[in-house]
């Protein structure tokens, strides 16, 4: 097992946030995919819903995938202040973004408005759309 190997199951066995993301800082200083995959599935985790803002800041040491764009979208939607704006900052970094995912998003983005939400999430969801049209 290598170290990479090892820091991603310490990661996902740790149940204490801070020690968690301490860990997940120390696996995105690695680059290793395998630890992107790793910290990209624990902010799927239901269970860290509410502890997720430094794994998203995380993500985003590693050149961000143009195929997690959605992922990203998601978290605006659905995530606290914290995660949102990470979110949006990964975004941002994704060189190019095209296609299908782009016109999804925005469709996301458009159904989202109907919704009632936050100020600051309005604001977000209004650069995003300026983003992709």
């Amino acid at each position: 097992m290598d170290n990479v190997q090892k820091l991603i199951l310490d990661f996902v066995r740790e149940n204490d946030p801070n020690l968690r993301n301490s860990l997940a800082l120390s696996l995105a200083s690695t680059k290793d995919e395998r630890a992107y995959r790793a910290i990209r599935d624990q902010i799927s985790n239901p269970l860290i819903a509410n502890q997720r803002g430094t794994l998203v800041h995380a993500l985003r040491e590693f050149n961000c995938y143009k195929d997690d764009l959605l992922f990203f979208v998601d978290l605006i939607l659905n995530g606290n202040w914290e995660v949102a704006h990470e979110a949006m900052a990964a975004i941002c970094e994704i060189d190019e973004a095209t296609g299908e995912q782009v016109n999804i998003a925005y469709l996301k983005i458009e159904k989202s408005e109907l919704d009632p939400m936050e100020d600051w999430r309005v604001d977000l969801m209004r650069e995003l759309k300026e983003m992709f049209s």
